[in-house]
C-alpha cells in the first residue's frame, strides 16, 4: 500500500480525531486507493490567541504537544473527485466540516477531491518527521509496488543517500516510515 504524509492545520486535526471530520478535501490526491495517511500537525504559530486557547481546552492541551508532530494515520480507502461548482459541494460540507462558501473559496474554480477517512489510528507517542524518509525512486532496483529498494542488499545509492523527511510538505507527499524502511531492506 502507498504511504503519504500529509500536513494537516491544528484545527482540522482535533476534528479528525475526534472524529467530526470525516472527508479531507485536497486539490490533489494520490489516484491508486487504498493508501496510508501519516497526520502531520502543523505549528500552532500561525494560530491568533483566540483560536490557540479554544484549541488548547477543547484538546485538553493535546495541542502543544502535536504541534510539528505526526500524531495519527488512517487509511484513505476511497476519493471523491468533487468537480468544480457541483451539487457534491452540497454533499460533502458536513463530512468535511467545511461550508460550501469554504469549499469554493478553496478550490479556486478547479476540482478538487474527497478523501476518506478509514481506520484511524491516534498515536499515544507522536512521531517525529525524521522517523520518516522519502522513497527512493531514482534507485536502479527500486520497486514502486513495494517501496523500497529490491536489489537483495543495500546498494550504495540506498545506503548513502540521506531521504529522511527533514521538513513537513506543503500538502502531502509520498513517504516510508523508516521502521520499514530497515525491515525490508
Amino acid at each position: 500500500m502507498k504511504t503519504i504524509l500529509m500536513s494537516i492545520q491544528p484545527k482540522w486535526v482535533k476534528k479528525i480525531i475526534s472524529g467530526e471530520k470525516i472527508i479531507e478535501v485536497r486539490k490533489t490526491a494520490p489516484k491508486e486507493v487504498p493508501f496510508k495517511v501519516y497526520i502531520y500537525c502543523t505549528g500552532v504559530k500561525n494560530l491568533n490567541l483566540t483560536e490557540y486557547v479554544k484549541l488548547h481546552s477543547e484538546t485538553g492541551g493535546a495541542i502543544d504537544y502535536w504541534h510539528g508532530k505526526v500524531v495519527a494515520e488512517f487509511v484513505c480507502d476511497e476519493v471523491d473527485t468533487i468537480p468544480v461548482d457541483s451539487e457534491a459541494f452540497a454533499a460533502i460540507s458536513k463530512p468535511a466540516c467545511l461550508t460550501t462558501d469554504e469549499l469554493i473559496e478553496y478550490c479556486s474554480g478547479k476540482d478538487m477531491y474527497g478523501l476518506h477517512i478509514s481506520n484511524l489510528k491516534v498515536y499515544d507517542e507522536p512521531k517525529k518527521l525524521s522517523d520518516f524518509r522519502k522513497p527512493d525512486t531514482s534507485c536502479g532496483f527500486y520497486n514502486p509496488d513495494l517501496e523500497r529498494c529490491d536489489s537483495g542488499y543495500n546498494c550504495e545509492r540506498c545506503v548513502y543517500n540521506d531521504l529522511t523527511i527533514t521538513r513537513p510538505p506543503q500538502s502531502w507527499q509520498y513517504v516510508q516510515e523508516l521502521e520499514e524502511y530497515d525491515e525490508n531492506n
